[in-house]
């Protein structure tokens, strides 16, 4: 299992509100996802600047006791997996956080 924010760049988790629907009906949602080569806020910052759609992975939250292939653990020790790509449309975007 990886180490949630390596030195390396290899995985970073970004926490993307979203000012959007979700399915539930709440008028906001979190996508957590991670980009190749973006390690901080502000790279993240550059890279969707001029940009209408960006393609991040996606990742779920691990079910508590169930560790998958891939699965990253974040700093507070939660296990997330990678469910594949989701374009994300900038305009909607509130906020972005490690």
């Amino acid at each position: 299992m990886e180490n949630f924010r390596q030195a390396q760049g290899k995985v970073t988790l970004f926490y993307i509100t979203m000012n959007m629907h979700a399915r539930s009906g709440n008028p906001t949602h979190m996508v957590v996802g991670a980009i190749d080569g973006v390690c901080t806020v502000e790279d993240f910052h550059k890279w969707i600047e001029g940009r209408d759609f960006v393609l991040v992975q996606e990742y779920y939250r691990s079910s508590e006791g169930t560790v998958r292939s891939g699965a990253v653990k974040s700093d507070d020790g939660v296990d997330y997996h990678c469910v594949g790509p989701i374009l994300l449309n900038v305009m909607y975007i509130g906020k972005v956080k490690l």
